[in-house]
């Protein structure tokens, strides 16, 4: 039995025995995407909705200032050749090319998942495959470095 009939099963036994009313609680099944949520009539339904909101503005939140520092430093350290925008913290290694456009594009893959448009919501896996080249391109980089070879 695949793991999200079991899971609609218990809901609806749960559903038969309690007399409540329960939402699926499927992430995801034939392309259509559902969110969990708790007994429709319980006191909780309203706790987790408003904690499920602060942790979306929250997350929405921190992407956008992640993007900003990338941004910063991308334009103003990289572009613009100003030294002190390169480094976030004074006196500390300055932050590279790679690293702020990984900022920015991991920033973005977290504020267009959270659209409601699905056009925005389709360029997610655009923004892991590119932050994965990066990641990658990075990593081939450091390995031909002379002290790392052996």
């Amino acid at each position: 039995m695949p793991v999200i009939t079991a899971i609609e099963d218990f809901g609806q036994g749960l559903e038969q025995s309690s007399g409540r009313k329960w939402a699926p609680l499927v992430m995801q099944r034939g392309g259509r995407r559902r969110q969990f949520r708790p007994p429709l009539n319980s006191p909780m339904a309203s706790r987790e909705a408003r904690r499920c909101v602060r942790l979306r503005s929250a997350s929405r939140i921190l992407a956008l200032a992640a993007g900003l520092v990338g941004l910063l430093v991308l334009v103003g350290g990289w572009a613009f050749d100003v030294s002190f925008m390169r480094s976030i913290i004074p006196g500390a290694e300055s932050m590279k090319v790679n690293t702020a456009l990984g900022l920015m594009i991991s920033a973005s893959a977290l504020l267009l998942d959270g659209s409601r448009l699905k056009a925005l919501t389709r360029l997610v896996p655009a923004c892991a495959t590119a932050l994965t080249l990066i990641s990658l391109a990075t990593a081939n980089g450091i390995r031909d470095r002379p002290e790392f070879r052996n």
